[in-house]
């Protein structure tokens, strides 16, 4: 008795995998560059932008030319939230903590001399709690605001609007397939 993976392609799917095969050997042509900026770059900015949800955190992190002001997508990285119930705030902490260790990263691994490192996050809240770290704060709140000032300096963080955060997409939660067929 035959397996299901062993039948005939319907004319559809055989199609569809002709097209795609035709489309892979037009990669054969294409070329993609390991080189963050082609005329290499002595001043570089790190952006490190920092944004969470209930459903994920996420940092993305670009290097900028600082003469040309050109950006270029080093890493961006997202996680899902855990089950237990936090409030905003707190995850938007815990995920400028990811950004400063995405950071430290980034500085580790690359043969580059970064000059400077802006962190952007759009809850002022979390500002707020980095400037008032030598005050007396919820035990949760004050070891992520030491970690985060061990490893950064208060004039690294600035607030960026919700809608120009480029960590934002990274924590919304897309409707699927299906339900955006349906109308839904």
């Amino acid at each position: 008795m035959g397996q299901a993976w062993d039948k005939e392609l319907s004319a559809e799917h055989s199609k569809l995998f002709s097209d795609w095969c035709f489309e892979l050997r037009e990669t054969r042509t294409m070329s993609i560059s390991l080189l963050y900026f082609e005329n290499g770059c002595t001043n570089l900015r790190l952006h490190n932008f920092t944004d969470a949800s209930e459903k994920a955190k996420c940092i993305v992190a670009f290097l900028q030319d600082k003469s040309t002001l050109k950006l270029t997508y080093v890493i961006g990285k997202c996680r899902v939230e855990p089950m237990r119930h936090t409030t905003i705030p707190k995850l938007k902490l815990q995920a400028a903590v990811y950004g400063v260790r995405l950071r430290r990263q980034i500085l580790k691994e690359h043969d580059v001399n970064i000059d400077k490192t802006y962190h952007w996050t759009d809850s002022s809240t979390v500002l707020q709690w980095l400037h008032s770290a030598d005050k007396k704060q919820q035990v949760f709140v004050a070891n992520r605001a030491a970690k985060i000032l061990e490893n950064s300096s208060m004039d690294q963080w600035i607030h960026v609007k919700g809608i120009k955060n480029t960590a934002d997409i990274g924590t919304r939660e897309f409707p699927s397939k299906a339900s955006r067929s349906s109308g839904g």
